[in-house]
């Protein structure tokens, strides 16, 4: 068993240096104490098992203090604004997982997690998913939990190593309101309201990568990678419910080589 804490402490000064704009002043302090526990059984060399808790903090950026103020949006980023109090965001992590090893050339591991943050901060448009004016808010609790494999082979010059996101399901735990003229799902004054249970957007629920690499000669590897990436929501569409649904998913190829001419000299190529 170990246990662990971690106190946090940011302070983030803001000051406005052009004259022009004196409500960019302002001085945050934020801190937490971040406990830990984990636990490991390890039965035999080529096993290991653990579960862990964790939280932590991560304090509001400078940008996004600096434009959190829905009267005044900016562009960012590219402008700022007056920086209204933004609460720091606080994680809380469950993880379980194994891993090991099958024989001198095969390893994997496995986990399933579920992480919620409380206070979590977005980037809000203020004129639907097209513009890029907005500003940041504190939008309540969101979770990300899902399962994560991943192994590896090598056999002679030739290694492939795996790793599958399985479902991981984000999404909203509070329910909010957003400006959002884009969505289809509007009301009359061009807002949509945000559920609990409702995916965030940009955060795919499978990714799927694949990496392939040959080495002909010692100096010489030859390498591919192959990702999946399933479909996504896209900002502005937080609700989930714009008649455009959301966006396919997309395969993609890598190819790369690189080849060491001298300990100190190597080229490579990628496509």
């Amino acid at each position: 068993m170990t246990l662990a804490g971690r106190y946090n402490w940011a302070k983030a000064t803001i000051g406005d240096e052009s004259g022009v704009q004196p409500l960019l002043d302002g001085r945050h302090t934020f801190s937490r104490f971040n406990p830990a526990v984990g636990f490991n059984w390890n039965p035999t060399p080529y096993f290991t098992a653990y579960a862990t808790y964790n939280e932590g903090m991560r304090s509001p950026t400078t940008i996004e203090l600096a434009c959190a103020d829905p009267n005044a949006p900016c562009s960012l980023p590219n402008d700022f604004i007056a920086d209204p109090d933004l609460k720091p965001v606080i994680s809380r992590t469950f993880e379980i997982g194994a891993r090991g090893r099958i024989g001198s050339h095969t390893t994997w591991s496995a986990a399933a997690y579920s992480t919620t943050l409380s206070d979590d901060i977005q980037f809000v448009s203020s004129q639907g998913a097209a513009s890029t004016l907005g500003y940041f808010q504190n939008v309540g609790k969101t979770r990300r939990q899902g399962f994560e494999l991943a192994g590896r082979m090598q056999w002679g010059p030739l290694g492939v190593a795996a790793s599958y996101s399985c479902y991981v399901n984000a999404t909203y735990r509070s329910t909010w309101t957003e400006s959002s003229a884009s969505n289809s799902s509007v009301d009359d004054d061009g807002n949509i309201t945000v559920h609990s249970g409702d995916r965030i957007p940009g955060i795919p629920a499978n990714t799927v990568r694949l990496r392939v690499d040959y080495n002909p000669i010692s100096r010489w590897n030859i390498g591919t990678n192959l990702t999946y990436r399933s479909n996504i929501f896209a900002r502005g569409d937080e609700n989930n419910q714009d008649a455009n649904g959301s966006i396919a998913g997309y395969f993609l190829i890598d190819l790369d080589t690189t080849y060491n001419v001298t300990k100190q000299l190597q080229v490579y190529a990628t496509r």
